[in-house]
């Protein structure tokens, strides 16, 4: 005998909120992302430079910008806080409440660095030696900078990298953690972890492997070749922008226009921008546990091998030498 369909009003479906979902699912509540509060305390003294947020540089868009232009954005460990402090205001802004609207209308971000460069990764000369090559250094900044960045690809929202100058080490990891890289024809990217004696540390090893395929990500990583604004569109690493005085800041937040208008030139309603970035990102597995699981892996890699005798090496022969992207990490 054929079971008898329950009635309509016997159905019971406990489908949570729209808030009760953010909260849950995208938002950080894991002590796991929770940044240690000694870190930050150290790491606020050490360097120069700093990152600023304007969280309504555009209708719908907020920029952040990395200040050291001297050094080419190399990040030192006060940069770091900061970024982390940016990172912890757009959450913030993201978190959805009944009484206010603050935030409402934000759905993209641009990350940029002053003066055209984005980052040269880690300013080996804004830490003492006795500081950085202290076992516990690699470990502090890598985990900082893998929490910061993973709490930036757990937000709802659709975050670019633009990029008129190059991305260098760290500065290619900060780029790859993006949903999107825009960038000039002159620009270049390039791994330099293998030439100072360890890997990445900051995320790009496991970004990198969510674009390529495997032997190609070994051969970037592998060699730390530099990749020309051709291979990194070819690659689908990146988008050019055409022509030769277009400013790529400016570009990349007509980018995300399409994203934050429709094609009349109306908002389009926030809240669904976001949920759709939150579903992609649940399918692709970005800012996902899973993907947690493998930055730590790559943290241990990256902690073995950091003021291991390669390392000391190529610190010792690249700092003060003025070469650029050589003093950076």
């Amino acid at each position: 005998m054929p079971a008898r369909p329950l009635p309509v009003n016997a159905i019971r479906l406990d489908v949570p909120t729209l808030k009760q979902r953010h909260k849950s699912n995208f938002l950080p509540r894991n002590t796991y992302l929770k940044p240690d509060t000694k870190t930050l305390k150290d790491f606020k003294s050490f360097g120069s430079g700093s990152v600023s947020l304007a969280p309504r540089y555009a209708p719908g868009i907020a920029l952040i910008e990395l200040r050291n232009a001297e050094k080419k954005n190399a990040m030192s460990p006060k940069m770091m806080v900061d970024l982390t402090r940016a990172v912890g205001d757009l959450e913030t802004l993201c978190k959805d409440t009944e009484d206010e609207k603050e935030g409402s209308d934000l759905v993209g971000v641009v990350l940029c660095g002053e003066g055209g460069d984005l980052c040269s990764g880690f300013d080996l000369s804004s830490t003492p030696p006795t500081k950085a090559f202290h076992p516990s250094f690699s470990t502090q900044m890598s985990t900082l900078m893998h929490q910061t960045l993973h709490r930036l690809r757990r937000l709802p929202l659709i975050t670019l990298a633009s990029i008129s100058g190059h991305a260098i080490g760290g500065g290619a990891e900060l780029a790859l953690s993006c949903d999107y890289r825009l960038i000039s024809p002159h620009t270049r990217l390039k791994f330099v972890q293998i030439g100072m004696g360890v890997t990445p540390g900051w995320g790009g090893g496991v970004y990198l492997q969510s674009h390529l395929r495997h032997g190609k990500v070994l051969e970037i990583l592998g060699t730390g070749r530099s990749l020309g604004a051709e291979e990194l569109r070819r690659l689908e690493l990146a988008e050019v922008v055409d022509g030769e005085k277009i400013c790529v800041r400016e570009a990349g937040v007509e980018f995300l226009r399409k994203f934050t208008h429709d094609a009349q030139g109306n908002l389009r309603p926030a809240h669904v921008v976001r949920e759709m970035k939150r579903l992609v990102s649940a399918a692709s597995g970005v800012g996902t546990e899973e993907e947690w699981e493998m930055l730590e892996k790559e943290r241990e890699s990256f902690v073995r091998l950091w003021g291991q005798w390669a390392n000391r090496q190529a610190v010792e022969k690249f700092v003060g030498t003025g070469k650029g992207e050589r003093n950076n990490l």
